[in-house]
């Protein structure tokens, strides 16, 4: 999505660099100067898996008079227990993005991926979620992730997806936990937000409206469905620039 105004009071709360590997082009310094150009007062990045940008996004924007939030973005799995055996993760993972209010939060963020169980991204249990949010703002659109979003339009499973908007709303305190609004060009969102704020309205959650950003201009997006296609071993011609949200065009 791209963002024209010089004086914008819309804060991104959902932002990848190039530490969520293969999934975006955008590098802290220019990000903080982009942010910087454009009067944006505050920022979030949410890595997907991991906090290593953190630092520097911290150390660059506070030099820079930019508010830096913390965060990332991990994966919540329904799991089943065989036997006695450790807990196995069940069907697909609903990605949630924690960004940390205070030290607490930064504790419990800490806590968080000590438990998790390890692999590409790391990703954890309802059970475990719940110990460890205060401090912390949950933001999910509470789909099950497939990478598809047209799919998610054409057979969104709403009895699910609004069972776990309240689980995942019930882990937090009041208040700390948003039903995400995303809009991507030509991917379908439009029919999923409807849904979405339905299942928000019904239960009584707030929502949040982010653009997912990967890319700082819209002429990065070649690169970034570059970085699509060696992820995913792709070598056809087509694009998925649509996918991506963008910070700010040129």
């Amino acid at each position: 999505r791209c963002l024209m105004s010089d004086h914008p009071k819309f804060v991104h709360l959902h932002v990848r660099t190039v530490m969520s590997f293969y999934q975006s082009v955008i590098c802290v310094p220019p990000l903080v100067h982009t942010l910087r150009m454009r009067h944006f007062d505050a920022c979030a990045v949410t890595d997907r898996g991991n906090v290593l940008a953190a630092p520097f996004f911290c150390r660059e924007a506070l030099d820079r008079g930019v508010k830096p939030i913390v965060g990332c973005e991990i994966d919540v799995h329904d799991v089943a227990y065989y036997g006695g055996a450790e807990p196995r993760p069940v069907g697909k993972p609903r990605p949630l993005v924690l960004l940390v209010q205070n030290d607490e939060g930064w504790q419990n963020l800490c806590l968080i991926f000590e438990q998790s169980a390890p692999g590409p991204v790391p990703w954890i249990t309802m059970q475990m979620l719940k110990h460890h949010t205060h401090g912390l703002i949950g933001i999910s659109r509470c789909i099950n992730s497939d990478g598809d979003a047209v799919k998610e339009v054409w057979n969104f499973p709403t009895y699910d997806t609004e069972s776990a908007a309240r689980k995942m709303a019930a882990a937090f305190r009041p208040g700390h936990f948003f039903v995400e609004l995303l809009r991507r060009e030509g991917c379908g969102d439009e029919a999923v937000t409807g849904e979405l704020l339905a299942i928000a309205r019904r239960n009584d959650i707030p929502v949040v409206a982010t653009a997912d950003c990967r890319a700082l201009h819209v002429n990065e997006l070649w690169l970034l469905d570059v970085l699509h296609r060696l992820r995913d071993g792709r070598i056809e011609d087509g694009a998925r620039q649509a996918e991506a949200g963008v910070l700010l065009t040129a």
